[in-house]
């Protein structure tokens, strides 16, 4: 398995920001969905955006999902398939989601990229409310440390936080410092990344270890969470 890097910048939020801006300039895509901060600041909804002047304030991995993504998707495909070229930035769940209601043909993904990225989880909503500023501090924290402590229970033992059905995945997880995987997981994908001019010669050895590594540990934790729950069920 091989793939891009690309070179983290300020941080990985604004590497990622300037890949979309490249490619809207080059015309690899004609619009981008992904999650932006609401006025109020305390939340995010999906945008479809063809500025690029409008991605400052977007953010290709929030610390919460107050809408999922495949309902969006669901949304701006319910007339049909899309006539231009968009990509859509979202987290593993909801591209399996999303692919869920391919399936149902409640979405139609003609002419759409997703690109997922490695997920330690989203805090709880209610705990972000509370605090948002607080909330966007702990979560980049603990993203950057890949700690779930602050994490939703369910993203604590969930076991797809890697590439899904996706045509495109960043990959944070066994890069080397300042560096972060870009790896092409369809024609679509690859014909993308070959389109920016960039090369998919890099190995992923040490991301599909890592991955693998990581889990074994959450499936650890995930039966040791439905044993604490049988028990809780059962009343002893």
């Amino acid at each position: 398995m091989r793939g891009s890097v690309l070179t983290i910048e300020k941080n990985l939020e604004e590497t990622i920001l300037n890949f979309i801006k490249e490619a809207l300039d080059k015309e690899c895509i004609e619009a981008v969905i992904l999650p932006k901060r609401v006025p109020s600041g305390d939340s995010f909804a999906y945008l479809l955006i063809k500025d690029k002047s409008i991605l400052e304030g977007s953010s290709p991995f929030p610390p919460v999902i107050p809408v999922q993504g495949a309902k969006a998707i669901s949304s701006l495909t319910r007339q049909g398939s899309v006539k231009k070229k968009i990509l859509a930035i979202m987290h593993p769940c909801e591209i399996r989601a999303t692919i869920e209601l391919f399936k149902l043909k409640q979405t139609n993904l003609h002419n759409l990229l997703l690109m997922s990225f490695d997920c330690p989880g989203v805090l709880p909503l209610s705990d972000y409310l509370e605090n948002p500023d607080k909330g966007d501090k702990t979560f980049m924290e603990d993203y950057q440390k890949w700690e779930t402590k602050n994490m939703r229970p369910v993203c604590k033992i969930c076991t797809d936080f890697d590439a899904p059905a996706s045509d495109l995945h960043i990959g944070q997880l066994g890069a080397d410092e300042e560096k972060v995987f870009l790896t092409p997981l369809s024609p679509g994908g690859e014909q993308f990344i070959n389109a920016l001019g960039l090369s998919t010669d890099a190995p992923l050895d040490s991301w599909v270890a890592e991955i693998e590594k990581l889990k074994k540990e959450r499936e650890n934790s995930k039966k040791e969470a439905q044993k604490e729950l049988k028990t809780k069920v059962k009343g002893s």
